[in-house]
């Protein structure tokens, strides 16, 4: 089913479907920016992303940058001939360091302004020991990480910038290859979540803003999945005031509702070279968004908000990535047609 959606993805909205608009609210001068991207993919051999610079300006500005890591971190690139350890097929995923390090240079971003989860469904590709070693790498250059499994059982981590404190709870719905067990250290998964009292972990953790970072939905469509609607209902009630999903590798809706924003899926941050130069791949999945959030600093409440659609574009030797209202190239008017159908026109003047 992934290969079909990959050549054909699932991309458009039902006129029924509810959605927020594309931005919302006002940013105050000293209101603190979080920026947020989608997933980070990567496969041996990738070379990093080009930003516009407008991109880079907008990234240079957060006062953090969260996205999400769809592979474990290794300390350099692993032979393609390499296997999953329990006889999958496919070849894992593995990030070399100095790739992220070189993507995050060209993006403006210092180490210690990123934040990554690292609850994917590709954590575990390369085993228990390779998930950990990789943390460990990403946490002494300086980054700062979430979704980790540990022995405390709480699942929400702290993010402190400045007088604003974070609890951010990263999780996935899905894995590809699981060597965890319940209890031990690994990755936060989803029948951890279920386990859980949010509501009481969140009072416990005296945070000013509850952010939930979900690794869920199916992928290579826009429409979010009904479950992971009434998912985000209730992480809602339970005193989350920002969730923001990863995995479908496509742009979804927003939705804003009762002072809680809900993006369910950026689409991608950076994206495998070799899937971006292959055959046949449907041009609507180069449709991606980063959502930029103002956040009070004296209430911790969401001011404002803005999603920018970037899009995708090869070379035919590396991948750019270019703000849409930027594009001059022959699918731009298909591409706005495609962010018309997932968000409303808005008249907010955030940016």
């Amino acid at each position: 089913m992934w290969e079909i959606r990959f050549f054909f993805p699932k991309w458009r909205l039902p006129a029924s479907f509810p959605r927020a608009p594309i931005a919302a609210g006002q940013r105050a001068a000293d209101d603190i920016t979080l920026v947020f991207g989608g997933d980070v993919m990567v496969k041996t051999g990738d070379r990093p992303v080009v930003f516009a610079p407008s991109l880079q300006e907008t990234l240079r500005s957060a006062d953090m940058f969260f996205g999400a890591l769809e592979a474990p971190v290794v300390a350099r690139d692993r032979d393609e001939a390499v296997r999953y350890p329990r006889g999958l097929t496919m070849p894992p995923f593995a990030m070399p360091l100095e790739f992220l390090e070189r993507q995050c240079a060209l993006a403006g971003l210092a180490p210690e302004r990123v934040c990554l989860s690292v609850a994917a469904n590709h954590a575990g590709d390369l085993g228990v020991e390779a998930f950990h070693h990789g943390c460990a790498l990403l946490k002494s250059r300086g980054f700062g990480i979430v979704g980790e499994h540990t022995a405390d059982r709480r699942l929400a981590d702290i993010v402190q910038i400045g007088e604003l404190r974070l609890a951010v709870l990263a999780w996935t719905r899905w894995m590809n290859d699981d060597p965890f067990e319940w209890e031990r250290p690994g990755v936060n998964r989803q029948f951890h979540v279920d386990a859980s009292d949010l509501a009481a972990e969140l009072t416990d953790r005296r945070a000013g803003l509850a952010i939930a970072l979900p690794h869920w939905g199916y992928e290579m469509r826009t429409e979010p999945l009904s479950a992971n609607r009434q998912l985000a209902t209730d992480l809602r009630r339970a005193g989350f005031g920002l969730i923001v999903g990863s995995h479908p590798h496509m742009l979804q809706p927003l939705d804003y509702q009762r002072g809680t924003l809900c993006a369910y899926s950026l689409g991608n941050f950076t994206y495998t070279l070799s899937n971006i130069a292959k055959p046949g791949r449907s041009w609507r999945s180069c449709l991606s968004g980063l959502l930029e959030v103002s956040v009070n600093r004296t209430t911790c409440a969401i001011s404002g908000y803005r999603l920018i659609p970037i899009v995708e574009t090869f070379d035919g030797e590396d991948c750019h990535l270019v703000r849409l209202d930027e594009y001059d190239g022959p699918l731009k008017s298909s591409y706005d047609a495609m962010v018309a159908n997932l968000f409303p026109p808005s008249d907010a003047n955030h940016g």
